[in-house]
């Protein structure tokens, strides 16, 4: 009779795994939900005598009740006594054979709620539930062996076991067996059977599901499979699932699967952001910045990436970063631009390990140091950021940080000038053009200004009319 409990750990980006909710409906779980819609009288009075009785189940309830002050006012010492009761109650039916005592006593052991806590003893228990047949016991069993709680990890009893539970209809099993079907977890990858059972998890309305599935579609990239990513991640945003609401923003955002329509982003965004969801901030944060979908508005983006970047996420961090630096929407500050671009550079976030290798470089809001300069820059290049290889490039050029090697600075000019950046193009031309680490190429350095003339680049165009005029 557990109340669902959800617990998410990250396998991969934007995809999750669900611990198994012990859970099946019992009249003191009617009573609970009752109590829990605001209807306290009779269903509280009912459900206290049923625990009066020494009934389990309304035992529990009356504990999660009591913790979370449904119908009474929220009293942890209360609900310590009421999950003892139920504790007791259960282990006695447990050690009789009965199968729902035994998963619900693996639960109270697994929480340390109304008995010290004891993964061991509660897989145990989960077993025991699990062999009887009990589905939600045999989801727990299934997320021991895939997480090692408890016992030793393999994911191949995790795969077994969450098949059996699965067939009985548990949506959790249903999704963790696609998650690890789908990732070759345990069991060879079978992106079709992976696809069936996150779709028997999405049918009975589990979000985390029906965002996964969508993901899965959109992975496709057909005009079928883009419909179906929309009506999936339509699915959970309706449900208020701030994954599922980000998912269908970026949909409307990217015009992928449905007319292109910012401002619709915008909102699904906003719904998301509401909920604590960090993407769906940075996204809003940058909307705002650059006012698509909705008027530009600097402060606001400023404090959508602040929230972001308070959980970790590295774009917001360097978006934030790079608003302070520029002053956009905020007081400029060198120093505390460094502080956030650090931050996302410490989790490898190439964007900001080139920018506060700049800052190294010109000695802005830190100590100008060329050596920790190249550290960062090349932490950035050697990720194919173009601009950091450029940048790179320039510190072998001079000799700064580095041992001067012009042939060098050609490597990463190049490098940078084939992923497309203008600077990078006009730098490798002008090495072709002074024959400087290169043989001297006024034809190729034509042709490479050029390519970087085209995207605008002003000392591009400059030295065109020089060496190539029309």
């Amino acid at each position: 009779m557990i109340r669902p409990r959800l617990r998410l750990v990250s396998l991969l980006a934007c995809l999750t795994l669900l611990a198994p909710a012990l859970a099946q409906a019992d009249p003191a779980d009617d009573l609970y939900d009752a109590m829990q819609g605001g209807h306290c009288e009779p269903a509280l009075t009912a459900l206290r005598a049923r625990a009066d009785a020494h009934e389990a189940s309304a035992q529990h309830s009356m504990a999660f009740a009591a913790e979370r002050g449904v119908c009474m006012p929220a009293d942890a010492t209360v609900a310590a006594g009421w999950f003892r009761k139920a504790a007791a109650s259960y282990r006695t039916a447990a050690e009789k054979g009965d199968a729902e005592a035994q998963a619900n006593l693996g639960a109270l052991l697994a929480e340390g709620q109304g008995v010290d806590k004891d993964v061991k003893a509660a897989v145990a228990w989960f077993r025991k539930a699990a062999e009887q047949g009990r589905a939600d016991a045999q989801a727990a069993l299934a997320w021991a062996y895939h997480t090692g709680e408890g016992l030793d990890k393999d994911e191949s009893q995790a795969v077994a076991w969450y098949r059996k539970a699965a067939a009985q209809g548990n949506v959790d099993a249903q999704f963790n067996l696609g998650l690890m079907l789908l990732h070759g977890q345990g069991v060879a990858a079978d992106e079709q059977q992976a696809m069936l059972w996150l779709g028997h998890a999405a049918e009975q309305g589990e979000a985390a599901a029906q965002v996964t599935l969508g993901l899965v579609y959109r992975r496709h990239g057909d005009d079928a499979s883009l419909v179906n990513a929309l009506w999936w991640f339509r699915q959970a945003a309706t449900a208020g699932d701030a994954d599922g609401e980000y998912e269908l923003g970026w949909l409307f955002e990217q015009g992928q699967g449905i007319a292109k329509d910012e401002a619709q982003a915008a909102v699904l965004y906003g719904k998301a952001a509401a909920r604590g969801h960090a993407l769906a901030q940075n996204e809003l944060g940058a909307m705002y910045a650059k006012g698509r979908g909705v008027p530009r508005d600097d402060a606001r983006a400023i404090a959508l990436y602040r929230q972001a970047a308070a959980q970790g996420m590295p774009r917001a961090q360097f978006n934030l970063g790079w608003a302070i630096e520029h002053g956009q929407g905020v007081s400029q500050d060198d120093r505390e631009a460094a502080v956030w671009y650090r931050k996302a550079a410490d989790q490898g976030f190439s964007p900001a390990q080139n920018n506060l290798g700049q800052q190294y470089r010109w000695g802005r809001g830190v100590a100008q140091d060329y050596r920790v300069a190249v550290d960062w820059l090349r932490k950035a290049a050697e990720q194919g950021d173009a601009q950091a290889q450029d940048n790179l490039g320039g510190m072998y050029q001079h000799g700064r940080g580095v041992e001067h090697d012009e042939e060098q600075a050609v490597a990463w000019f190049r490098k940078s000038a084939e992923r497309g950046d203008a600077t990078g193009q006009s730098d490798l031309a002008a090495m072709y053009e002074q024959g400087l680490g290169v043989a001297k190429d006024e034809r190729a350095a034509a042709d490479w200004y050029r390519k970087a003339a085209a995207q605008g680049d002003e000392h591009a165009k400059e030295r065109l009319k020089d060496i190539a005029p029309e």
